[in-house]
Order: C-alpha cells, then structure tokens, then sequence
C-alpha cells in the first residue's frame, strides 16, 4: 500500500504516480488472465475507517496549477472528517 493512514501533508512525495491512476484509484479483480475480457457489475462497494484526498502539482489534468497536497480522511458512522493523526 503506497498511502498510509499516517501520513502527512508533506508526504506526497513518497507516493509513486506511476503506480495508480488518478481518477479512477485502483482495483482489484480476482481471475482473469492477460489477455481475458471481463464484464463487472458492482454489487456493493466497502469502506475501510480512513480513506485520501490528493493534489499533485506535475500529475494530471491541472499539471502545474497547484502546490502538492495530501489529506488523510477518517470515516466514521457514515461521515468523514479530515484528520492526520488519528
């Protein structure tokens, strides 16, 4: 796992870009092969208790508009609240 539910504000410069895509984050999906087609219908969708938020100033669509920023969410009773140190 690149991100950590430790992590800071000043970290993004740990994470490796080339490891995931940015609007879409990354999945997983057991059985097929290279090469296979597969058809996915989402059933459900689970949350764990911290998700992220980030800003990259030389990654995607806005490639230069921002600084670099990393937020960590806590998720709790259906609501999220920002908080790195949790």
């Amino acid at each position: 796992m690149q991100i950590r539910k430790d992590y800071e504000k000043n970290d993004p410069g740990k994470i490796d870009k080339n490891k995931f895509d940015g609007a879409v984050g990354p999945i997983f999906v057991r059985g097929p092969k290279p090469g296979d087609s597969i058809e996915i219908e989402i059933m459900d969708i689970e949350v764990d208790d911290w998700g992220w938020s980030a800003v990259f100033k030389d990654f995607g669509l806005l490639k230069g508009a921002f600084n670099d920023d990393l937020i960590i969410w806590k998720i709790s009773e259906e609501y999220e609240k920002t908080n790195s140190n949790f």
